[in-house]
């Protein structure tokens, strides 16, 4: 389950309950595996939980960033058919308030190869079931499936033109997209605003 702080609590077979400190289904399967093997090595729950409680993500896993009035979830670290998924997937279980607006921003899923087109396809299709009020998508392989909404080169800029204050961005991509250059557009606008 996810909490309003962005960590997600889960349960055991057992019924024992933990938390980790970060979002998404993807991470309670990784935490509970650490738990099992915690308790095969003979440590004690609290302290288990206490290793638990200090795991930070590391920079562009799903790294909640405000910038112009919005939040950002940073997720362009890198990109698989898998973690392309798994963003979606934990983006659509984020509480957000109604009032605020759902963007996707997806890049390619770089060295893909022949699978390419079929797998951006379905990473679309899966973008689209969770409804966004916006959904963005840029990189040739998007290109070639006819659903790239910006150039490769010149994203950071034109993708920020569309976004408004309090919008909940996700950004995911390959680590060679740099969808992560949106960010820095978004502040460099909002810093030269009026």
């Amino acid at each position: 389950r996810a909490e309003a702080d962005g960590s997600t609590r889960f349960s055991l077979h057992d019924a024992s309950s933990w938390t980790v400190p970060a979002p998404g289904k993807h991470n309670a399967l990784n935490a509970s595996i650490a738990v099992h093997v915690a308790r095969a090595l003979g440590i004690a729950d609290r302290d288990i939980q206490l290793g638990l409680d200090s795991y930070r993500p590391p920079p562009m896993r799903f790294e909640p960033v405000e910038a112009g009035g919005m939040t950002f979830y940073n997720d362009a670290y890198n990109a698989s058919p898998e973690s392309v998924e798994a963003a979606l997937d934990t983006f659509a279980s984020l509480s957000i308030d109604p009032a605020r607006r759902r963007v996707v921003v997806l890049g390619d899923m770089l060295e893909q190869g022949d699978l390419a087109h079929r797998l951006h396809a379905e990473g679309l299709e899966r973008a689209m079931a969770i409804m966004p009020g916006l959904l963005i998508t840029c990189g040739p392989s998007y290109h070639a499936i006819g659903t790239a909404d910006h150039a490769y080169e010149t994203l950071s800029d034109e993708v920020a033109g569309h976004l408004e204050p309090g919008d909940v961005v996700l950004l995911k991509g390959s680590r060679g997209i740099g969808l992560e250059r949106i960010i820095d557009s978004v502040r460099s606008q909002s810093q030269d605003a009026p």
